[in-house]
């Protein structure tokens, strides 16, 4: 595994075939995106000719193909209820494009319906049906569910979310009809390697909105539920990738909390961990177990300056089960939906992903 990774802002990258491909490795990357370059397959070997007795044949030579190189691309918040009523595409200028990726994972904070009545709480989040389809056209595969909006019209409209979701070709994890399905995986044959994706929330409303025997969240409080979930897709997938709502809002570090139970999802067995509900970015740390993003902040969601409107797509890279380096490309929100970053904004935003807040102490 490639560990960590610089702050310097560096060009784009491509190499290969498919939705993926090699890279070069860098932490903070600017919007330039050289084409794609072509590879020529790998020349075929000549069958073995035959001799005549009494010499012999040596056996065939044996060989092991190489593992194929995929990348997962992430995002914070995804918020479209003032976008999709009016219509327009907030992906529209998002770089690299999210449907260049294998795998694309967001954390989606709303509910996607026209049911239900709202929940007593200050903010209530709310996009029409069509916000799956625009979910789907930008190349979104996974959306998390386990956070503190996607129930804020009810039992109800979670379940017209998830059936929208789904129709549209996105797999919701993090909430479910059930406490299994909440806690259950979205498993992807990705590049000939099979990747698992939960969801999870440390944040709720009310304590009645985890889920039990009826609808609701992935609870990240039932640790030994999560951790038990981690490890059973983990025996069943080469990779598995974890979103989490968790932390503090507004805070650039994470809490203890989140360091304690980031290092125990690593240690059940998952490679990524990708944080969400701060509406800031928090630190991206990675060591030989994998990847964990504290916070990916906002990133589709009502126009916001400052550090709340600084964000970015997280690029991991993968050959095979192994990853072999990450990156974040920086985008701002200060003119609504997402676009890359200027080098002053990218440079602020290397230095928040860089902080060392300090880092926690070493797993034992």
């Amino acid at each position: 595994m490639v560990l960590g990774a610089g702050v310097a802002v560096a060009a784009g990258w491509r190499a290969g075939g498919g939705r993926g491909g090699a890279v070069t490795e860098a932490a903070v990357a600017g919007p330039a995106r050289p084409p794609v370059a072509t590879t020529s397959a790998p020349a075929t070997t000549a069958l073995a000719t035959t001799t005549a007795l009494p010499a012999t044949t040596a056996p065939p030579a044996t060989t092991t193909a190489p593992s194929r190189q995929w990348t997962l691309l992430a995002t914070g918040d995804v918020l479209m209820d003032d976008t999709e009523p009016a219509g327009v595409d907030p992906f529209a200028f998002v770089v690299p494009a999210l449907a260049g990726a294998d795998l694309v994972v967001v954390n989606a904070e709303m509910a996607i319906a026209v049911t239900g009545a709202p929940e007593e709480k200050s903010f209530t989040f709310r996009a029409p049906p069509s916000a799956a389809t625009r979910l789907a056209s930008a190349g979104v595969d996974v959306a998390n569910l386990g956070n503190n909006h996607s129930l804020d019209f009810g039992t109800e409209a979670l379940a017209e979310t998830i059936g929208h979701l789904r129709a549209a070709g996105v797999a919701p994890v993090g909430a479910g009809l059930s406490a299994a399905e909440a806690y259950a995986p979205a498993v992807r044959d990705v590049a000939g390697t099979r990747v698992a994706v939960l969801g999870a929330s440390r944040v709720f409303h009310r304590p009645g909105w985890a889920a039990g025997s009826g609808p609701g969240l992935a609870s990240a409080y039932d640790e030994g539920r999560l951790l038990a979930a981690v490890r059973s897709a983990r025996a069943e997938a080469d990779v598995v990738i974890v979103a989490v709502h968790w932390g503090r809002e507004g805070s650039p570090c994470p809490e203890p909390a989140q360091e304690r139970l980031g290092a125990a999802l690593l240690d059940a067995g998952a490679t990524v961990v990708l944080g969400s509900h701060p509406h800031v970015l928090q630190p991206i740390r990675a060591d030989d177990r994998g990847v964990i993003a504290y916070s990916l902040g906002n990133f589709v969601f009502h126009r916001r300056r400052g550090p709340v409107g600084e964000s970015g797509v997280l690029e991991v890279r993968f050959s095979g089960a192994e990853v072999v380096g990450h990156r974040l490309y920086p985008h701002v929100l200060d003119a609504g939906p997402p676009r890359p970053a200027d080098p002053a904004a990218s440079a602020r935003i290397a230095a928040s992903v860089a902080n060392p807040c300090p880092a926690p102490p070493p797993t034992p």
